[in-house]
């Protein structure tokens, strides 16, 4: 989180993120299930026998159970975006991109989620602005909001509150409450012309969007 005018600014992150209970981490007893609920409180080398031909069984036994728990989650394995909610992030990466690359926009702001926390790839604010900024052309409130906290942050592009005002501005004119309380920050540092000239920009950009 960072501050700006002392108020604190949440991470641009709107769709909810699993938490960290849905991937094991090294040395630590892997939390599977829905929710974080375990079906299993050992790691896998630890539920070997002693009888080493009884090991590809148990690990086709073991991947068919996995299997079944990510169904009757709801988690379909060939979904990125269900992938993504459930905190399959390192599955659902791959699949993202492709979506997003094909213009989804929804698979535009998980993609831009991914790199701003570093969920499943690496953490790159930069990419994380380049895929905000596709869906929020698409016209997507919720990243519209999250480029304008990168605009306001210069968190991966040059920081430029007039900017960001543009974006939180084409959010509340979409009914984002978050919106609207990212311009009760910033509005009072910026002159009217830098508003208006932000916020026509943005508009403009917007309609030649939807134009094309």
């Amino acid at each position: 989180m960072s501050r700006e005018g002392g108020v604190i600014l949440p991470p641009p992150c709107t769709m909810r993120v699993p938490d960290s209970r849905g991937v094991a981490q090294p040395g630590s007893a892997p939390q599977w299930g829905c929710g974080g609920r375990e079906f299993e409180s050992r790691r896998p080398d630890q539920i070997w026998n002693k009888h080493p031909s009884r090991r590809p069984r148990r690990l086709a036994l073991l991947a068919t159970a996995m299997v079944a728990l990510m169904v009757s989650c709801g988690v379909s394995q060939d979904d990125p975006l269900a992938l993504f909610r459930a905190g399959h992030h390192d599955r659902a990466h791959d699949g993202l991109q492709k979506l997003a690359d094909q213009g989804s926009v929804d698979a535009q702001h998980a993609l831009a989620t991914q790199y701003y926390l570093g969920l499943g790839t690496r953490k790159d604010f930069a990419e994380a602005a380049r895929w905000f900024e596709q869906a929020a052309l698409r016209g997507s409130a919720p990243a519209q909001v999250s480029l304008g906290v990168l605009h306001l942050n210069g968190w991966g592009v040059r920081r430029d509150p007039a900017q960001a005002f543009g974006w939180f501005q084409a959010a509340a004119d979409s009914g984002s409450s978050r919106a609207l309380h990212y311009l009760a920050v910033i509005t009072d540092k910026l002159t009217p012309n830098q508003m208006t000239v932000s916020r026509d920009r943005v508009r403009a950009r917007l309609h030649q969007s939807r134009t094309h």
